[in-house]
């Protein structure tokens, strides 16, 4: 992780020097610059998110349970308790976010809280503490400074390529030059880009792995399956905020392809979307191993295991937010029969 963080700022702070050097900027003051917008990004990241999503903080004693769970979570996991709040969303998810693990929050959707059993709950809720203690949420918002720099410097040139191109020949030369660079910039920002999906990922496994410490990790490998595939039911939008979730939407969409490949068996009134009620049809259909009318843990990580294994391509997994949920599930195996739980 170290590794990764230290390369794609290395990349964004060369391309940002490159920039300096064409305006004819000062050492010190592209430094001073540089440390400016790292400090902006960092500072007002928690704005962002509060200003982005609609969530109430939850007020003591108003689910006395939640919270007894979260701070016994947190003595375990030797962080401080960070402050709850609740999304009403349908939406089986849960992030965190903050500057330092001191000024933390947890943040819970009711439909996790609804789909999932306490002890899936918990399990969870040690995955994000993981986050906390390793300071991710820091991490990550430093790591996509460099991303973000260049895509906007790509941008902004290719703009100032089509300006540039106003009939006379003489300014064909400015576009050609500005193409260049905004080329350029745009293959630095694929690859600090790569490398932010990488650590994404591995803040992923490094969550899991954490949680499994304290917590059963067959609740987390149950708890993932219910979120996988209750995001897949969702209605699909882009969450601005996938990266810090503990699984992303679009990801989960790939993780019933094989249902949706065959859509046209399962569409019952003919109208080529399949909704919510006809997923759920056809996931019984294909997955319900005891004819019981639900899906249980097992019959859910059997069903990942399949979908996944058929259709997720490397390039796929490579440019995606987090692992596949299978990969997470067989890490959380391994690590059940090594280690006994001690939640």
């Amino acid at each position: 992780m170290f590794f990764t963080l230290i390369s794609s700022l290395s990349i964004s702070f060369i391309a940002v020097f490159l920039i300096a050097g064409l305006l004819s900027l000062s050492f010190d003051l592209t430094i001073k610059i540089f440390l400016v917008f790292v400090f902006l990004q960092w500072f007002m990241a928690p704005r962002i998110v509060k200003g982005t999503l609609r969530f109430q903080y939850l007020k003591k004693d108003e689910i006395p349970w939640l919270e007894s769970l979260v701070s016994e979570l947190s003595k375990q996991a030797g962080v401080r308790k960070p402050r709850i709040a609740l999304k009403k969303s349908d939406e089986p998810n849960a992030f965190v976010f903050g500057r330092t693990p001191l000024t933390s929050t947890l943040v819970l959707h009711t439909g996790l809280i609804m789909q999932l059993e306490k002890e899936e709950l918990a399990a969870v809720i040690a995955h994000e503490l993981g986050h906390i203690k390793r300071y991710d949420c820091s991490i990550l918002t430093l790591a996509s400074i460099g991303p973000l720099i260049l895509q906007n410097l790509s941008y902004n040139l290719f703009n100032s390529a089509e300006e540039s191109l106003d009939g006379r020949l003489t300014s064909i030369p400015f576009a050609v030059m500005f193409y260049f660079a905004a080329l350029v910039f745009h293959v630095a920002y694929f690859i600090t880009n790569i490398f932010l999906l990488w650590l994404s990922r591995l803040r992923e496994y490094y969550a899991d792995s954490f949680a499994a410490t304290i917590t059963d990790p067959h609740d987390l490998e149950v708890a993932l399956a219910k979120i996988s595939y209750g995001l897949a039911l969702e209605k699909e939008h882009v969450n601005p905020l996938r990266l810090f979730c503990i699984e992303d939407q679009m990801l989960a969409k790939k993780e019933i392809y094989r249902i949706l490949e065959n859509k046209k068996q399962y569409d019952l009134d003919g109208n080529g979307v399949l909704d919510k009620h006809e997923i759920e049809l056809a996931m019984l259909k294909e997955y319900d191993l005891d004819k019981d009318g639900r899906l249980d843990g097992h019959e859910l990580q059997h069903a990942m295991r399949r979908e996944i294994r058929c259709i997720f391509h490397r390039m796929d997994e490579f440019m995606s937010t987090h692992p596949p949920t299978y990969r997470r599930i067989d890490n959380l195996d391994q690590i059940g029969k090594h280690k006994k739980p001690k939640y």
